[in-house]
């Protein structure tokens, strides 16, 4: 039996008045691993190897949904689309699975199966969440890699978390994100300007017994 994950996370934003407020009813989609671009020559994209996708995939290009294609051929480094797509070296492809989208994607098919409980008996319709009043979300899963697309209130694709199981998750919001994620990290997000923002968390260290807040404290007395 495989055990399920548990996935938790807090998307906070920061408004164009610089104001930090929490993401309250964005939706979080789970997918499956994409890819990110080395190069492009006409209907094919060269890929780093490790992608996620399969023939009849729908992607689009970064949180770009206007840069909708379908995968017409795969190879360990070669993603064929229809139509073809403009991308630059570096862009994240998001693997969206067999989207029944037309013109537009419709983010409902994703292969990634999350659920509400530990014991994997709820499945979440869509693997769609939505966050809280104070940003949070939360699911559970057995997948070995998750990258996350995150939508703002109205449905738009505002933001996409890589690398969800496994190590720390990386976030990209835009090609200025920082890329030296670390356990622990915090990100926000400035809407106004698509800019990524890092914050270092400091880890509390419990208390010691040779601390003078102790009573019975060896190296203060009272």
């Amino acid at each position: 039996m495989i055990l399920a994950a548990f996935r938790e996370n807090v998307i906070i934003v920061k408004t164009a008045q610089l104001n930090l407020q929490p993401a309250s009813g964005y939706k979080v989609i789970a997918f499956d691993v994409g890819a990110q671009v080395v190069s492009v020559a006409g209907a094919d994209v060269t890929v780093r190897a490790g992608h996620g996708f399969e023939v009849d995939d729908k992607l689009i290009v970064g949180i770009d949904p206007t840069k909708y294609a379908t995968v017409t051929a795969v190879t360990d480094t070669i993603i064929s689309t229809s139509p073809s797509i403009v991308a630059n070296a570096g862009d994240y492809l998001v693997n969206l699975g067999p989207d029944a989208g037309g013109l537009s994607p419709l983010y409902t098919n994703s292969r990634i199966v999350t659920y509400t409980d530990m014991e994997k008996t709820q499945v979440i319709p869509s693997s769609e969440v939505l966050t809280d009043s104070s940003g949070k979300y939360s699911y559970w899963h057995d997948s070995e890699n998750i990258w996350e697309l995150v939508r703002d209130a109205a449905g738009t694709p505002w933001g996409l978390i890589l690398g969800v199981y496994g190590r720390p998750p990386r976030v990209i919001r835009s090609a200025t994100a920082p890329a030296d994620p670390r356990p622990g990290d915090e990100w926000i997000f400035d809407q106004g300007a698509g800019l990524a923002d890092k914050f270092r968390k400091r880890l509390k260290r419990p208390k010691s017994p040779d601390c003078p807040r102790f009573p019975n404290c060896r190296r203060h007395p009272r």
